[in-house]
């Protein structure tokens, strides 16, 4: 029998009052146990620890205590919760949209459309949604729907 996510944040935080500070001082003695790790986090520690020993050269005991305490401080945060990680399409495109965005000087549409093999209207499509994102992370809504 699987536990739950709550479950299994249960499992690694526990119902007395530690804080995450106490189950990051004693992450050493829970590392290699699989009630305290689940199968995701396990994937999570392992590319987060990817990303810190590739990207920015952390040794790899360094890397794997790094990437524990993010994974612990995420859990932490989220346990519990479902949540949604898009497909890399999807981020990629979000991040080309926002680029796109930024590079945006008012008269470059072509050039945008051009350089990013999309079309005009496209390119004037992504500056509409990223300018209703930008207004809304500056200015939230007064009423919602």
């Amino acid at each position: 029998m699987s536990l739950g996510s709550h479950e299994q944040n249960h499992e690694l935080f526990g119902d007395n009052d530690l804080n995450i500070n106490d189950v990051l001082d004693r992450i050493d003695d829970i590392v290699d146990d699989p009630r305290a790790w689940p199968k995701t986090l396990t994937e999570f520690i392992d590319v987060t620890m990817s990303i810190l020993t590739h990207r920015f050269k952390l040794d790899e005991s360094q890397a794997r205590r790094q990437a524990q305490e993010i994974i612990v401080a995420l859990s932490n945060h989220i346990g519990g919760r479902q949540i949604y990680f898009p497909r890399s399409e999807r981020l990629e495109a979000a991040i080309r949209d926002n680029f796109i965005y930024r590079e945006f000087n008012g008269c470059n549409h072509q050039a945008l459309a051009d350089k990013n093999k999309l079309t005009k209207q496209q390119i004037y499509n992504i500056i509409a949604q990223q300018k209703r994102l930008q207004t809304n992370r500056i200015q939230p809504q007064l009423f919602s729907d």
